[in-house]
């Protein structure tokens, strides 16, 4: 019956007002012009002819194509001019007809009562609606911002938001608007009561309503919602209203931006000398599908290289980065995509013989620290072989710079992949002192997003409806976006006169488990409620914090958020050694002693000592699974 109904509102408005017209008419007569009237049949003829004004009026102004339970102030503005049209006909045929001041007034006040009554169905019919009770409890949500976003986005409540939200409050900064109202719900205060208000009144959900906050507002909002058990999202952002009239709707309502989780401003690094730097140049850059070098490819191809040259093993990432160059910049870029394995020094010397580049950067690596741990002559192979490739032909063929991309698991590694980055910036120490290249390191931590980390590994735990797999309760890392990294990259490749590693002060680390319930909060569900959090110790090769330093000191540069490390210097003898004992061990696929002769050039690692469960404190071991697929 209900959906009968549905289909059919705007039939049932149109007998509505007909019947509402009818009873108007009579009643009017009854008024003014009952000792006139000698006959019925002008009562039949003057009814028939209102009942025609008003439809027809009605249908130019499509009044029944309006959906009144999404109703606002346009369509009631619509609805009274349709019937101030249609009275003004009415009425003025009546006085060409009649030309008697009885029948003036009579048809005036029709037109009026039915204007009134026609416009009050309506108004009631839309409050019915909003506010009848729904047969299941609604969901308790409070709205951040007390602007235009806000009025929009409680205008457009439809049948389904109001069936499963209450709004009960909205907070705002500007004190002017305490008590005020919006669309019937009340501006309680500002932000900063956001914490205690929603213990107290059993809130279940956030929804940030600045398009226009800037980067600390946002921060500041976004540390006091994290501080409650809501599940937290944000409409789009003030651009994206302005690009969409539509996305003030409940539809575009998302989830914070995961950059929103790293507790400090996005790093912004730039430099007048990145283009100067870039422009006009050869630029190779090795793994350049992956998520840090296609990042890099981005960036570069905006300062306006004469040539990019983006060299990757994994043909499917290569075709990514080379078809969104291609639909950006059309004709205006020149780039070439080779498909190389950094293993095979024969390609690689081919490709530096043939586009001769004069910047290097190289991000190609394995990076996943289980896989590595299981599989170490991997690691060696492309990490350390391949870097030796890329950076002795580097100097062979003259490439100004060489840019290695490095990680803060290569500072007192206690992992495979973490032993084989460091061994690749002593490669880069040791070139540097003997080349006429320049060769660097840049080092940062984990990277938000990226191929392989946390991120995309809990979003896929969350959207499989859980549970989400946290190493250990007390692991913390650094983050920082692509954006950020790739910046700090470029940055300390432009500015650098001689070859050091370089390092990014991250700010404070993040814990992982706060982490997790955050991502669980920014996706729409509850914490240990609807989602489950659960430990499985730490994997081989894992530690609980990372570090950014191999030794104590650091020097400042230009830039206040890059620092250099002064390392010893490195002997190439001693990597030339080194390699050699390497390559034995894995032409005798004696992967044992490659993990030996590792462990001797990197005299920093040091695998932990206790791993799995086991690595647990006491007071979770009893409740958590092992699951091989913990990622942290």
């Amino acid at each position: 019956m209900r959906n009968i109904l549905n289909e059919h509102k705007s039939y049932i408005h149109r007998i509505f007002d007909i019947l509402l017209l009818i009873g108007v008419y009579f009643f009017s007569l009854s008024l003014f012009l009952h000792h006139l009237l000698g006959t019925t049949q002008w009562d039949i003829y003057y009814l028939l002819l209102l009942i025609a004004v008003f439809q027809l009026t009605f249908a130019v102004f499509k009044v029944y194509r309006q959906i009144w339970k999404y109703a606002g102030l346009r369509e009631i503005t619509y609805m009274l001019v349709a019937c101030l049209v249609a009275s003004i006909i009415y009425t003025g045929a009546i006085m060409a007809i009649e030309r008697n001041r009885f029948y003036f007034f009579c048809s005036f006040y029709i037109c009026v009562t039915s204007t009134i009554l026609i416009l009050f169905e309506r108004m009631m019919y839309k409050l019915v609606f909003k506010w009848r009770v729904p047969a299941f409890p609604r969901v308790k949500l409070v709205i951040v911002g007390g602007g235009t976003a806000a009025a929009m986005l409680l205008k457009n409540m439809g049948e389904r938001e109001i069936s499963r939200y209450d709004v009960v409050a909205i907070f705002d900064d500007d004190r002017s608007k305490h008590g005020m109202q919006i669309n019937g719900i009340t501006i309680v205060g500002s932000t900063g009561l956001i914490p205690t208000y929603c213990k107290a009144h059993d809130i279940e959900d956030i929804i940030i309503a600045i398009p226009s906050a800037t980067e600390e507002q946002m921060n500041k909002i976004v540390d006091l919602c994290m501080m409650t058990q809501c599940i937290v999202r944000t409409m789009p952002t003030l651009s994206d209203i302005l690009d969409d009239n539509q996305a003030t709707s409940w539809r575009n309502i998302k989830p914070l931006n995961i950059e929103d989780l790293l507790g400090r401003e996005v790093i912004e690094l730039s430099t007048p000398l990145l283009n100067s730097q870039l422009k006009g140049k050869v630029v190779m850059v090795t793994g350049g599908g992956g998520s840090i070098g296609s990042e890099l490819c981005r960036q570069i191809a905006a300062n306006t290289p004469s040539r990019l040259i983006i060299v990757d093993y994994y043909e499917n990432n290569a075709y990514e980065i080379q078809q969104e160059l291609k639909r950006k910049y059309k004709d205006g870029l020149n780039f070439e995509v080779e498909i190389c394995n950094v293993r095979e020094a024969d390609k690689v010397e081919y490709l530096m013989n043939l586009y001769r580049p004069d910047v290097v950067f190289h991000a190609a690596a394995h990076k996943h620290v289980p896989l590595m741990e299981h599989n170490p002559e991997e690691a060696v192979k492309n990490n350390i072989l391949g870097t030796y490739n890329v950076a002795t032909m580097a100097d062979r063929y003259g490439v100004s710079k060489f840019t290695l991309i490095s990680t803060d698991k290569a500072v007192n590694p206690t992992n495979v992949m973490g032993a084989t980055k460091r061994y690749c910036e002593m490669i880069v120490q040791a070139l540097n002192a003997v080349s006429k290249t320049t060769f660097l390191a840049v080092r940062f931590g984990n990277v938000l997003g990226s191929n392989g980390s946390v991120i995309p590994l809990f979003k896929k735990q969350i959207a499989e409806g859980g549970p989400v797999t946290v190493t250990h309760p007390d692991m913390v890392r650094f983050f920082m976006t692509i954006k950020e990294a790739v910046s700090l990259v470029l940055t300390a490749t432009s500015a650098c006169e001689e070859g050091q590693v370089y390092v990014l002060d991250m700010g404070q680390p993040v814990r992982i488990l706060d982490f997790a319930k955050q991502l669980i909060r920014l996706s729409g569900y509850a914490p240990d409620k609807e989602i489950k959090i659960v430990f499985t110790g730490l994997r081989p090769g894992e530690k609980l914090y990372e570090e950014l330093l191999v030794t104590d000191g650091k020097q400042k540069t230009q830039f206040d958020k890059i620092f250099i490390e002064p390392l010893p210097d490195i002997d190439l003898a001693h990597i030339e050694d080194s390699l050699a004992k390497f390559r034995k061990a894995l032409d005798a696929e004696d992967f044992v002693q490659v993990v030996e002769v590792l462990k001797s050039a990197v005299c920093t690692y040091n695998p932990p000592k206790v791993i799995g469960i086991e690595s647990l404190p006491d007071d979770v071991k009893s409740n958590q699974i092992s699951s091989p697929s913990a990622q942290s």
